[in-house]
């Protein structure tokens, strides 16, 4: 493979290629290898800041020569994005076709339109919530950032021309941008994490970052040029301080920090440290302008396009986490892929002749495309396409809502505590009362206690939306959390109930707080208190491996005890909380011991299939709680 840099413009550098591939190679590790380098999505951030610098550099430097057009400006942005596009959403719609069941496949075909229209990151940000469907499972995920830039692209044209029409200052409005969409960004955070992600006022500051960079670099002159680069020993440390700041923002951001935020600040400035050192230093000549950075920044896009939906497919068809090996086999397909979109696609279409036809053909198949994909939603995923008894199992569609009694005892994570008076279950109660509490899975177990003690348990529930009984936990992107602990804590020390339960899905927090729980709920005067471990969980979800396992099994019936899909790390967990339980003279109880045996856990009601026991990756249905909870016993400390 050669891989050669084509590009008209006469002020090209080779460093900011090369700082390409940091992003790119950041974000392919990042999904390849996610336990590894946990914050490696940082890379999308550097891109944003690159792509600001570029194109305020073209718009500045047109406008400076008069030279300027929206229609030149739009058509250069199209033969940009739409080359690789409209090779790697066809190849991921008919591969959908071949791997995703119908409900599945319907959610690709929304998907892909959006990201034909460059509205995908709208549509995952109206999607989001603590119900979703994982990511890994939704193959065009990664295509929210194409959104973001693109309805940047809408507007800042119009907003630099138009401040630049009126005389002002081109970095008073690109710093006015920066100002109101970093501020807009804190402000979404508090309140709505995934619009803070998701959505384009939140992140533009971004982009306009590299703009402003752009700008202090060619201010003042009528025809720019980059300002004399000076290998002063400052300017040459200047970007190893940036890339050491984008090294630390992947090596330890994780899933959990709240983001964008002030955390994006320091990717942000990384990458516009590297940009604003020069080409000239050591760095930007020998780690970002060496041969192979080079040759990774220049597919760094196709690269983007096609390594997750690769990632996402392997893992659909494996129906688990796949070995190192073979992901590390399909981040080398997708650079084969990257290499072959560029040069066979890419660069004859943006570079080569007859471009204004090939242009208009691409366009033409992505619309073709955009149809084809609203037509696969409009259709519910083509559910022709597998047997109806196996259809019917992926698609099976349990409201959870009434069992779990959500927006009144079990709260979404928009409400706060006092929603709780919605709930029928009031404290006092005579003699004390048993209080449920807990995030959803404490609201799942609800409805096996009410049928197997009843109204004369005097049950109350105080569980929320990701909100665990944890003292000291951090809750980055539930807002209302504290709020929720302290309510219940006052309930508690004014009203002390004599049996509490405690129950989470464990594995998200730092469980080993429960010890200062028990103390304080010790302290508040609580007789007994049980805390409750694990339940059974899914690789993507249990109606998904029973389908699996029906077509798997001849089209027949898969036994009730189910392995297939079944995820080991509960088993581990359930054997330290046990421990854990007895050190602190708790009484534990297992839904592992009442559901599963040898490695195999109750999948449905063995009287009735049609029953199971779970309705996605691991939250019990009413009749999989009462299954767990008429079989649950405490080992008592």
């Amino acid at each position: 493979m050669s891989f050669k840099a084509t590009s008209s413009i006469a002020n090209y550098r080779s460093d900011v290629d090369g700082l390409r591939a940091v992003a790119i190679l950041a974000v392919l590790w990042f999904h390849a290898f996610p336990e590894t380098l946990p914050g490696g999505f940082v890379g999308v951030d550097v891109f944003f800041v690159i792509s600001g610098f570029l194109i305020t550099g073209i718009l500045l430097r047109n406008t400076a020569s008069n030279t300027f057009s929206f229609l030149d400006f739009y058509i250069r942005r199209a033969r940009r994005l739409l080359p690789a596009l409209i090779i790697v959403l066809p190849a991921t719609l008919a591969a959908g076709w071949h791997w995703l069941w119908p409900a599945e496949y319907a959610q690709l075909g929304t998907h892909a339109a959006a990201a034909a229209a460059f509205v995908l990151n709208i549509v995952l940000w109206k999607e989001a919530g603590y119900f979703d469907v994982a990511t890994e499972l939704k193959p065009l995920m990664h295509l929210w950032s194409l959104g973001i830039e693109e309805q940047f692209y809408l507007f800042y044209p119009c907003l630099l021309w138009l401040g630049l029409r009126l005389r002002c200052n081109a970095g008073l409005v690109i710093g006015a941008l920066v100002a109101a969409s970093f501020a807009a960004n804190l402000l979404i955070l508090a309140h709505d994490p995934a619009g803070a992600f998701f959505l384009p006022v939140s992140r533009f500051w971004e982009l306009a970052l590299g703009g402003m960079l752009a700008w202090w670099q060619y201010r003042g002159a009528r025809t720019p040029a980059p300002a004399a680069y000076t290998p002063t020993l400052l300017r040459q440390l200047v970007p190893w301080f940036g890339l050491l700041a984008i090294v630390i923002a992947a090596a330890f951001y994780s899933g959990t920090t709240p983001y964008p935020g002030f955390a994006a600040l320091l990717p942000v400035i990384g990458g516009m440290l590297l940009i604003a050192a020069g080409p000239k230093t050591w760095v930007s000549r020998k780690v970002l302008g060496n041969q192979f950075m080079v040759a990774i920044g220049l597919i760094s896009y196709p690269l983007y396009l096609w390594h997750w939906p690769i990632l996402s497919f392997l893992r659909i068809v494996q129906s688990e986490t796949p070995s190192a090996g073979m992901r590390a086999a399909a981040v080398g397909l997708s650079i084969v892929l990257a290499w072959a979109t560029y040069r066979f696609v890419e660069t004859p279409l943006r570079f080569g002749p007859k471009r204004t036809f090939r242009l208009t053909a691409a366009a033409a198949v992505l619309c073709v495309t955009a149809v084809s994909a609203w037509l696969v939603r409009a259709e519910s995923g083509l559910p022709g396409r597998v047997s109806p008894d196996a259809a019917a199992l992926v698609a099976y569609d349990y409201d959870y809502r009434s069992g779990y009694r959500e927006g009144s005892c079990f709260l979404r994570p928009e409400q706060g505590a006092g929603e709780f008076t919605a709930c029928p279950d009031v404290w006092p109660v005579k003699d004390g009362g048993w209080l449920l509490w807990g995030d959803s899975h404490a609201a799942h177990l609800y409805p096996g206690m009410l049928a197997r003690f009843g109204e004369s348990a005097q049950l109350v529930q105080r569980t929320a939306s990701g909100c665990p009984p944890l003292a000291g936990e951090a809750f980055p992107d539930r807002p209302h959390c504290p709020g929720i602990q302290e309510k219940v804590w006052e309930e508690i020390e004014v009203h002390p109930p004599a049996r509490v339960t405690l129950a989470a899905r464990w594995e998200f927090y730092d469980w080993h707080k429960l010890e200062q729980t028990i103390k304080r709920l010790r302290a508040a005067g609580v007789q007994r208190i049980e805390v409750v471990g694990p339940v059974p969980q899914w690789h993507n979800g249990l109606p998904r491996q029973l389908a699996i396992s029906y077509r798997e099994n001849g089209f027949a019936l898969p036994p009730a005890h189910l392995s297939k899909g079944l995820k080991l790390e509960p088993f581990f967990l359930d054997s330290q909380m046990a421990r854990f339980a007895s050190e602190h003279g708790v009484a534990y109880l297992s839904p592992m011991k009442a559901l599963c045996d040898d490695r195999a856990c109750l999948a449905f009601n063995p009287a009735d299939p049609t029953m199971l026991t779970a309705w996605d990756e691991a939250h019990l249905t009413s009749q999989g709680s009462v299954l767990l909870v008429a079989n649950l016993k405490a080992t008592e400390p």
